[in-house]
């Protein structure tokens, strides 16, 4: 196997790096928001993944129902990474 120059494979690595940095930023001005229950529940994330806001209807809170808040916010969750 022939070896390069490998001051162009750093050349190479520097590039890689300064793309790297690009997509970066690009991915925090990424938003998505996934809800359920009819919008009841909303999970608004970042290009990181980063879950920046939650917002839950009063009709979504019932405290004597907790399992279905639960499942909605789970829902909302899985719609907003899909």
């Amino acid at each position: 196997m022939a070896v390069g120059n490998p001051f162009d494979f750093l050349k190479s690595f520097g590039n890689i790096q300064e793309r790297m940095g690009e997509i970066q930023n690009r991915l925090e001005g990424i938003t998505v928001v996934g809800s359920a229950g009819g919008d009841m529940v909303q999970i608004e994330m970042n290009g990181h993944m980063q879950v920046v806001g939650v917002r839950i209807s009063q009709e979504a809170v019932d405290p004597k129902d907790i399992q279905m808040l639960q499942d909605l916010l789970q829902a909302a969750f899985s719609d907003a990474l899909y």
